[in-house]
């Protein structure tokens, strides 16, 4: 069993670290699943998740596509590694979208979420994109911790 991420954290510099220790797990995601990852490769893989769904689409993005799905998940790994503003965030998401009876209507039928729903959601993402904490940080400092449980 080799363990990526102590050579990685040998050779490589900050995004790269991330990028190469993030390119291992979605192989094994891919592959396997999300069950066979190790717990610590669970916590990147969904908070590469968030970032890159809501970098790109907002909230709304995040949880229409596959990184929503493990929702509950980002919420804990977010914690994990000390990011309690942004877990703030996306508590406030999933109670939004998770809302039986949301205000508003929704413009089409087939629409997910009301306008009031989206207007919530977009200042969610407003709030998210100030990065209030180093995210990039916070997941180097967890790998470096936890070095050991990335595994290939």
């Amino acid at each position: 069993m080799q363990k990526y991420a102590t050579e990685f954290l040998k050779t490589k510099e900050d995004l790269e670290l991330l990028f190469a220790v993030g390119d291992e797990i979605n192989k094994k995601y891919y592959e396997a699943g999300f069950h066979v990852l190790t717990e610590s490769e669970q916590v990147i893989l969904c908070l590469m998740g968030i970032e890159r769904e809501v970098n790109n689409g907002g909230f709304d993005q995040f949880f229409l596509n596959s990184a929503g799905e493990y929702k509950l998940e980002t919420l804990e790994s977010l914690k994990k590694i000390g990011a309690s503003y942004t877990a703030s965030l996306l508590e406030e998401a999933i109670r939004i979208v998770e809302d039986p009876n949301p205000p508003g209507t929704k413009e089409d039928e087939d629409d997910e979420y009301t306008e009031i729903q989206r207007e919530r959601l977009d200042e969610l993402d407003d709030k998210f994109y100030e990065y209030k904490e180093d995210l990039l940080e916070l997941q180097l400092k967890f790998i470096n911790e936890h070095q050991d449980n990335f595994v290939s």
